[in-house]
């Protein structure tokens, strides 16, 4: 059950830090999620290498619960390393890997179709909700150039959210979510790169598969694995 909303966080939290978290510790906090809305909106590649540890209370030095995470982002490709899991996104397929049982499955992307919906249903970012639910960021202090910021939220399971960024460059370096039961969960950022030169296979399907006389088969790299196709409907 603990994976599960660790999971869940890290999903949301790439959404957050992809958008420009680093603004919402403005004094006009209603500015900061609007420039936080335009920034993610313009972003159209990035590398990002984080670790993910989630504790028991506010005081153990022990996690129950670390991972790595590694993500990729170029216009509509994306290459995600997770744990055991690995998904990547080009303008042919959908792939997903699962290390522990040796799957792959794969699906046909229709990209366009993809543009066209999120065209005619947007994604709307309400600035009122998300204002109800924050109050007023604080600052704490700086240490080794990393300056410290609080956030205190006025409703939700989470309590309060610290962040770390690092004065000189102006990037997020940590953040930490504090939940109402106790736990926490430790986010840090060994890149962030907004302007990553990605190798030409960085998204090519033959990475985990190949096709041989229109029949889809394992690369030589997971060759012992099971893949799965998927076609749509």
């Amino acid at each position: 059950m603990k994976e599960k909303w660790t999971y869940k966080l890290v999903i949301c939290f790439c959404l957050l830090v992809t958008s420009g978290l680093q603004e919402c510790i403005a004094q006009d906090f209603k500015k900061a999620l609007e420039t936080l809305k335009q920034k993610y909106e313009r972003l159209e590649k990035f590398h990002l290498v984080m670790s993910i540890r989630a504790f028991d209370d506010s005081v153990t030095t022990r996690p129950y619960y670390e991972e790595h995470a590694d993500i990729k982002k170029d216009g509509t490709n994306y290459c995600y390393h997770f744990g055991e899991h690995e998904m990547l996104l080009n303008s042919k397929y959908l792939i997903v890997v699962d290390k522990t049982s040796r799957d792959i499955v794969c699906s046909p992307r229709d990209v366009k179709a993809e543009l066209d919906f999120f065209q005619k249903n947007p994604v709307q970012l309400n600035m009122d909700s998300i204002l109800n639910q924050h109050s007023e960021g604080f600052y704490l202090g700086s240490q080794d150039g990393i300056d410290h910021y609080k956030v205190m939220m006025k409703s939700g399971p989470i309590k309060r959210m610290d962040l770390f960024i690092a004065h000189n460059e102006n990037v997020l370096s940590a953040i930490q979510y504090s939940y109402g039961e106790g736990q926490r969960v430790e986010i840090g950022f060994q890149k962030f790169n907004t302007q990553p030169v990605f190798a030409n296979d960085t998204f090519n399907e033959n990475i985990y598969m190949t096709s041989t006389h229109g029949r889809l088969q394992p690369s030589d790299s997971f060759k012992r694995y099971k893949l799965l196709e998927v076609k749509n409907q």
